[in-house]
């Protein structure tokens, strides 16, 4: 969102406070406005609307986190898709390539657990352990949107062996949204926390 629908984000505001006794004061507008900020108006309209007329969670008085889930899912959501590539990328592509995923937090996990070179080794059967040890951890790091130190690109086999002979890295192979990789791989794609309180 920008200062230009801070009028419509009002009417937003209005209606839920209307339907849920929501104090809108100005310093719940302001944390409520900074909480959402990152998405665009129509998506904050369509998920807080959508969010009223869910009858598992409309009941409720709904908090900004419950918007953002309307919005792009949940932390769990988030790192189950983000498995689904990692897994595959294992699969299909393996430790010998230098990979780029869309998404930072990925690249942090990988790290965290060892590194790209021999993160799919193992047995079948650990391979569930493995998954869930990934998804825990990118929950985490999702909801504290923590990825400023998550390396560019995940480096493979061959890379380290180029490198290790004198010559250039060779290009990776971008996963997922291409532009999104490639703006990972530029280090210009940052993760924010699910949840932050207004800057003073």
């Amino acid at each position: 969102m920008e200062n230009k629908d801070e009028k419509r984000f009002l009417e937003i505001m209005t209606a839920l406070s209307e339907l849920y006794e929501i104090n809108l004061s100005k310093v719940m507008l302001e944390i409520w406005f900074k909480a959402l900020q990152e998405f665009p108006i129509d998506s904050v309209a369509k998920s807080a609307f959508g969010y009223m007329k869910n009858p598992d969670t409309g009941r409720f008085k709904p908090k900004p986190a419950d918007i953002i889930k309307m919005i792009s899912g949940s932390t769990s959501d988030a790192a189950c898709l983000a498995w689904t590539k990692v897994d595959k990328a294992v699969r299909m592509i393996g430790d010998y390539q230098t990979v780029v995923f869309d998404d930072p937090v990925v690249h942090k996990v990988i790290t965290d657990m060892g590194g790209w070179i021999g993160f799919g080794d193992g047995s079948e059967d650990e391979w569930p352990f493995k998954a869930k040890d990934f998804q825990q951890r990118y929950r985490i790091y999702m909801s504290r949107g923590e990825s400023k130190d998550a390396p560019s690109k995940l480096a493979g086999q061959h890379e380290h062996s180029q490198i290790k002979e004198g010559y250039d890295p060779p290009e990776p192979i971008l996963i997922g949204d291409k532009v999104k990789a490639k703006l990972v791989l530029e280090n210009k794609q940052e993760v924010k926390p699910i949840f932050s309180l207004p800057e003073k």
